[in-house]
Formats: C-alpha cells, structure tokens, sequence
C-alpha cells in the first residue's frame, strides 16, 4: 500500500513532482510526503495503476477529487474542508497522520478477532447440529448453547476495546 500525503500545489503549467520524505513502514505500507505541482488527479490515477492499494490524505478543496479517485481516500478533519471530509472514507479528527498506522493495526486485530469468532462458532454450530440429530443434545441444551455462544462472542469482541495500540 502507498500512502500520498501532497503538501502544496502550484500553477497547473509546471510539471513536477518532488517526492520529500518517504519511509516504508510495518506490512509493506509505504507513505510518502510529496509536493505536487501537476494535477493531483492525473498523479493519482498514475500510482494507482503502479500500486496494489492507494491511501490519499488531503485536507484541502484541491484534495477532494484525489481522495476520492484513490483506493483509500483519507482526510483531515480537524483544519480540512467539508468537501475533503464528504469525499474520502477515512476522517483522522486530530489531524495527526501518525494516527493512520493505528487505525490500520486497530483494523488487522478487529479483523483477526472476527475470523476467531466466524470460527468458533461455526466450530460450535456444528457440534451441536450433529449431536442434536443424533439425539444426544435435546433443544433446551441447544438454545443455551447458542446463547452462551453469543454471549462468548461479544465478550471476546471485547478484547478489541481492551487492547492498547
């Protein structure tokens, strides 16, 4: 996944593109810090091409067309435009992109905790699907499984609030 953050623009008659700071992070992510004086949604469309996954951060009007033609538009909600927030899908409200590599772990453990849960309890489902139609498991014994598995998935989903990042 690349990560563009544009810091300026210029006049539309120059072309060029000054890529600053660029550093790759955890699980192949890299962000880079770009100046970009030729049309954002040209560069965009570009890297989409060149890249499995496209984060643009941007806060501005100029910005709203490119996080919306990314794969992952991302805005600044604190000092950014209405037009930045509607157009992208992700809204960092304290305007801190250091929070963006939180919110990507946060993403990986909820998704890891919901496969636990899908398995668990197709696991237990299972289990009680045969032993109900071999009349072991009577349907009183079925609706407290299904209840307690309920109740064991949302206090494993918990975990996710528990966690710290």
């Amino acid at each position: 996944m690349i990560i563009i953050r544009c810091t300026s623009i210029c006049p539309n008659d120059t072309q060029f593109v000054s890529v600053g700071r660029s550093r790759i992070t955890e699980s192949s992510i890299v962000i880079l810090e770009v100046t970009v004086f030729i049309c954002k949604v040209e560069f965009v469309d570009g890297l989409i091409n060149d890249s499995d996954k496209l984060a643009f951060v941007g806060d501005g009007i100029n910005d709203s067309l490119s996080i919306k033609g990314a794969d992952i538009g991302i805005s600044m909600g604190n000092l950014g435009s209405n037009i930045a927030i509607e157009a992208s899908d992700v809204v960092i409200m304290n305007d801190d992109i250091s929070k963006l590599i939180t919110g990507i772990k946060i993403s990986k453990y909820t998704n890891r905790i919901v496969l636990e849960n899908l398995i668990f309890s197709l696991f237990i489902k299972l289990l009680i699907l045969v032993l109900s139609s071999l009349g072991i498991a009577s349907m009183i014994f079925c609706v407290f499984a299904d209840t307690g598995l309920t109740l064991l998935t949302i206090i494993n989903t918990i975990r996710i609030r528990l966690k710290k990042y």
